[in-house]
C-alpha cells in the first residue's frame, strides 16, 4: 500500500482506550496525525481548536450520542466524518448518515477496512474540490459536461433523460459516499416526494442498464441494503475502488478485527 508523503490530521472521538492505542498505532503507520478524545464534548473541543481534515467517531460515547457529535460538526464544517459503531441496526446506520456522518463501519471491523473507507473519503474530497472549478465530472469512463448537459461513457455520447442526468451527476458529485433513498429523492424529485422509493428504484435501474450497455460487468453503482445507493471511486478505466458498507463478516486476512467491549 502506497503511504501518503504529507500527514493527514485525523480525529478519533472514542471511549474504549484498547481501540484508540490499536487505531493510532495502525494509521501512524500509514502516516496519520491521531488526535485523540475519549468523550463527545473533548471531541468537539478539540475538532473547533485542530481542525483536523477526517473525523472518526464512535456512537456509544459516555456523555453525549455520537450522532449529536455528527450533527455538531456538520453545522459548521464539511470534513469527512466516519462512524465506527457497534450498533448496526439500518435505523441507527440511516440515521447517523442522516445527520451528516460520510460512511459507517460496524464493529468489529478489520482496521484495513476502515483505512480504506479513509482513504476513499479523502479521495472524493480532493475530487470535488477540484470539481467545483471545472466544467466536467469524471469517474473512469463516465465523463459529464456540465455545460452541455452532455454525458459521456468512453468518450461516446449516450442519451439520458433529465431526471436521469441530474440523478447520475449527484451519485458522481457524491461518489464513494453512501446516500440515503431520502436524500436522493429529496435531492432530485423533491421532499414531498420523500417515500416514493419506487420512482428512485425505477431510474437506478435505467441508469445500471446503460451503464451496462457500454461497461459490460462493471457495476459502478451499488445498493446498501435498506440504506441507500454509493458509486465507486474509480480512478481510471481500469481500476475500480469499492467501498460496501457491510462489514460484518471476518476478514481472511493476517489482520485481526478490532472488537468493542461495549458490546
Amino acid at each position: 500500500m502506497q503511504q501518503r508523503s504529507i500527514k493527514t490530521k485525523l480525529l478519533l472521538i472514542e471511549d474504549e482506550e484498547k481501540i484508540r492505542k490499536i487505531l493510532k498505532i495502525y494509521l501512524k503507520n500509514e502516516n496519520f496525525d491521531i488526535i485523540e478524545a475519549e468523550d463527545g464534548q473533548m471531541g468537539l473541543r478539540m475538532f473547533l481548536s485542530l481542525k483536523p481534515e477526517i473525523v472518526v467517531v464512535d456512537l456509544g460515547l459516555p456523555d453525549i450520542d455520537g450522532k449529536e457529535v455528527v450533527k455538531n460538526i456538520r453545522e459548521v464544517s464539511e470534513v469527512p466524518i466516519i462512524v465506527c459503531s457497534v450498533r448496526d441496526d439500518d435505523r441507527e446506520i440511516i440515521a447517523a448518515l442522516n445527520y451528516g456522518a460520510d460512511d459507517y463501519v460496524t464493529k468489529p471491523f478489520n482496521p484495513e477496512v476502515l483505512l480504506a473507507r479513509i482513504n476513499g473519503n479523502l479521495r472524493r474530497v480532493v475530487v470535488n474540490n477540484q470539481n467545483t472549478t471545472k466544467e466536467f465530472l469524471i469517474n473512469g469512463p463516465i465523463k459529464i459536461d456540465l455545460l452541455k448537459h452532455e454525458v459521456l461513457i468512453k468518450d461516446r455520447a449516450i442519451f439520458f433523460s433529465p431526471k436521469q442526468y441530474n440523478l447520475l451527476k449527484h451519485l458522481l458529485v457524491n461518489k464513494g459516499k453512501v446516500l440515503t433513498h431520502r436524500e436522493i429523492l429529496a435531492e432530485i424529485w423533491g421532499r414531498a416526494y420523500l417515500n416514493e422509493h419506487q420512482y428512485l428504484r425505477v431510474q437506478i435501474g435505467n441508469i445500471r442498464e446503460k451503464l451496462k450497455e457500454c461497461l459490460g460487468k462493471i457495476e459502478m453503482i451499488h445498493t446498501e441494503p435498506g440504506i441507500g445507493y454509493r458509486m465507486d471511486i474509480i480512478d481510471d478505466e481500469n481500476e475500480i475502488k469499492s467501498t460496501k458498507i457491510v462489514t460484518k463478516k471476518s476478514s481472511t486476512n493476517s489482520t485481526k478485527e478490532i472488537t468493542s467491549e461495549a458490546q
